[in-house]
């Protein structure tokens, strides 16, 4: 099943055109809304939530958490979160893998400085591997985003490769830059 939690983003990197749809702003629905939503799916066993940035507001993100657990729903969750995010708050993503987080979509993008910088992502490789570390420690399955630059040469595509396989992203998601 589907539920939203938040819609929007206040980063900008430099190929997404969330934070132009949204200006900017991070909006997310009650606790209430969102676990009224979660029961009206009744018996599906797993739950996508369907924001950019589900964990984009730290406080809200755990009182979700609480009214979750307050609920006794018992689902598996699959959210966005940002690398950096899961650095800053390793104790948020435990928190959450108790209450059901089973997968993350990351946007890791690239795992090079310099190419980071160029997305605007506003934090390090360093950051890459130490979230990677994180979810693999609390036993959270990584679908981990990248971006193939259009000039990349099977070179490029074998660093990757071998960063994917090294880091053991189980579900990796390579996307082709594209203009916006």
């Amino acid at each position: 099943g589907f539920v939203i939690t938040a819609y929007g983003c206040t980063h900008q990197c430099s190929f997404c055109a969330i934070p132009k749809m949204t200006r900017g702003k991070y909006l997310h629905h009650s606790a209430g809304a969102v676990i009224r939503d979660m029961r009206l799916l009744g018996d599906v066993p797993f739950i996508r939530m369907v924001d950019a940035n589900t964990f984009g507001n730290v406080s809200f993100s755990l009182d979700l958490y609480e009214k979750i657990m307050q609920s006794g729903i018992r689902k598996k969750l699959f959210a966005d979160v940002r690398a950096d995010t899961i650095v800053k708050n390793p104790d948020l993503m435990k928190k959450w893998k108790e209450a059901g987080l089973y997968a993350v979509v990351v946007g890791f993008e690239d795992f090079q400085d310099a190419r980071l910088d160029d997305y605007n992502k506003k934090y390090e490789a360093r950051v890459v591997h130490e979230a990677i570390e994180i979810l693999h420690e609390l036993g959270i399955v990584i679908v981990g985003d990248f971006i193939a630059l259009p000039e990349y040469d099977e070179k490029d595509f074998t660093r990757l490769e071998n960063f994917i396989t090294a880091k053991r992203i189980q579900i990796p998601v390579i996307s082709v830059l594209t203009p916006i």
